[in-house]
């Protein structure tokens, strides 16, 4: 099988048509060793299938290994002189720079219904959001289960968002237009900060190099 995200080879369980991959460690030696050494064995609890097997191999990383992050135009950055963000605070620091060195842009315009920019700062905030939003979260100093829009966190996280819109910061289209549109924007110019994963890059270089002129 390809690479498959955990859940979508449960059609393929039912039907027989894959091998639980599990049950051929002893013949990976690396691999196994690698589950021993990082002590990952509790960790396939949510990989297993009914039947007790896994049918598909986790990814792995020696380091931490942010899929969907923010991505920046470097070479705008660059030349107006403004700092790569390392928190939240200095991000909204960063897109008031870039807004007031291009009128009538906005700096940020987000992909994915903004699902995934909500969930990774709702991990800064304490709280969760976006894709990350499942009804419930367990504060553990309550020891209890907290619906996370009644929360603080979840306040303050909500209103970190609407003031990057109300400043004109961040595209209030992030919420509702469709990837290809994000995308759009920020290969031609008109953003200069998006979310992306690593198969988002080759792409949006090859159209920038089209669009922009290769190397700019």
């Amino acid at each position: 099988m390809p690479k498959t995200d955990a859940g979508q080879e449960a059609a393929f369980v039912a039907s027989g048509t894959i091998l639980p991959v599990s049950d051929y460690i002893d013949l990976m030696p690396n691999y196994k060793k690698t589950i021993e050494d990082w002590k990952f064995k509790d960790e396939f609890n949510s990989i297993l299938q009914q039947d007790g097997r896994y049918y598909l191999l986790p990814g792995m990383h020696e380091q931490v290994w942010p899929e969907y992050t923010l991505t920046v135009r470097l070479d705008v950055f660059e030349q107006d002189g403004i700092a790569i963000p390392t928190t939240w605070d200095e991000l909204r620091s960063a897109l008031r720079q870039l807004k007031a060195k291009h009128a009538g842009v906005y700096p940020l315009s987000d992909k994915y219904q903004a699902n995934s920019i909500l969930q990774n700062a709702g991990l800064a905030y304490g709280t969760v959001a976006g894709w990350g939003f499942g009804g419930a979260k367990y504060d553990a100093a309550a020891d209890a289960f907290v619906y996370p829009p009644m929360t603080k966190q979840y306040r303050d996280l909500v209103e970190y968002f609407n003031g990057l819109v109300a400043e004109g910061l961040m595209d209030p289209e992030s919420f509702t237009h469709a990837n290809e549109q994000a995308d759009q924007k920020f290969v031609t110019g008109k953003t200069y900060v998006i979310t992306s994963n690593s198969q988002d890059l080759p792409t949006w270089r090859r159209s920038m190099d089209d669009i922009l002129g290769r190397g700019k």
